[in-house]
């Protein structure tokens, strides 16, 4: 919800406010919480179960290598999350939002 509010400001040209500042930590909390700490923990949680699964097929390995290259692809976002985050509450510019369509 955060990341539609986000959106929402930004295509009503509200990108400078304080409720686009609010929506815009809040989508970055909320994006490093669920895709780095609970992503990362349903992977800690899946090796510590890995006596239950060490016997299975090679299909099941690669659902297991196909869910690292997911954390690796969250971790490559969370990045670029957390650096417009930081560049947000230090007080950079935000970029404009573009024009909206002539109709």
């Amino acid at each position: 919800i955060p990341y539609n509010i986000r959106w929402f400001l930004i295509v009503s040209g509200r990108k400078s406010g304080a409720a686009y500042m609010a929506a815009s930590l809040c989508f970055a909390f909320a994006f490093i919480g669920t895709r780095v700490f609970a992503y990362g923990a349903g992977l800690f949680d899946l090796w510590s179960s890995y006596h239950k699964w060490r016997a299975a097929r090679v299909g099941l390995y690669l659902v297991i290598a196909a869910l690292h290259a997911g954390f690796l692809l969250n971790l490559f976002w969370a990045r670029k999350v957390i650096g417009a985050a930081l560049k947000a509450v230090r007080g950079g510019v935000p970029r404009a939002a573009p024009p909206a369509p002539k109709t």
